[in-house]
């Protein structure tokens, strides 16, 4: 429920992706991003925590960063629309 401050990219480790019932949604690991998602959503706010399984190095884009290359924004919004599909094929079933 927090606002978004960055996106952020998994360059080694994993993380657990839990919902706000600590249901876990997806382990993602190196290759991955998060946080992309509440740049996106209607009320822009994050929708889930993300949980380190072990030491993890990330690299982030600010969210100052990220509103100002459109490059980029263009990229990480196909990545959240694809993810807001997978979202509603899971509450559909």
């Amino acid at each position: 429920g927090e606002p978004p401050n960055g996106v952020y990219d998994i360059d080694n480790g994993s993380v657990n992706v839990v919902g706000e019932d600590s249901q876990l949604i997806t382990t993602l690991t190196a290759g991955n991003v998060f946080g992309e998602m509440a740049y996106f959503s209607d009320n822009r706010v994050r929708n889930a925590t993300v949980v380190a399984n072990s030491d993890v190095v990330l690299r982030r884009i600010s969210g100052r960063d990220f509103e100002k290359l459109p490059v980029v924004m263009k990229i990480f919004r196909k990545i959240a629309n694809r993810r807001f599909e997978e979202m509603k094929l899971q509450e559909d079933q």
